[in-house]
């Protein structure tokens, strides 16, 4: 209703009288949704155990990389959709060098990494004999 009203007062060219009650009305419903969810929460934890909200899993895309996924309600199966369809046909071979190519920067980034830690080991080994380093 106040969507409404704002909507007539902008048609009329006209000020909204006290224009912050949408602000607080977004705020309640805000409030609303978080109640309704930790209730749904409290509910699921009771009955099963679980929260009953969607667990993020990892997965791989076409190009090899891990990442995070959230799953998400569609009207109809994911995986029935194009969009879906597109995204999972293999890019063929010419992607594989790339692929290749970027594990073994992700290799060497690690071995840097593990480098640098010895050494600052080495270090800590020099100024303090006496400690233990683990």
């Amino acid at each position: 209703m106040l969507l409404t009203m704002e909507h007539e007062y902008r048609n009329q060219c006209e000020l909204m009288p006290s224009p912050e009650r949408l602000e607080k009305v977004e705020e309640s419903l805000d409030n609303l949704l978080d109640i309704v969810a930790e209730r749904d929460r409290a509910y699921h934890l009771l009955e099963s155990g679980k929260t009953g909200e969607a667990e993020p899993y990892e997965t791989v895309n076409v190009l090899g990389e891990k990442y995070t996924r959230i799953p998400k309600a569609f009207p109809m199966p994911e995986r029935l959709t194009r969009h879906y369809q597109l995204k999972q046909k293999t890019l063929g071979s010419w992607i594989y060098p790339f692929i290749r190519l970027k594990k073994e920067k992700q290799l060497k980034r690690d071995r840097y990494m593990r480098i640098n830690e010895r050494e600052e080991k080495e270090k800590l080994r020099k100024v303090f004999p006496n400690a233990k380093t683990d």
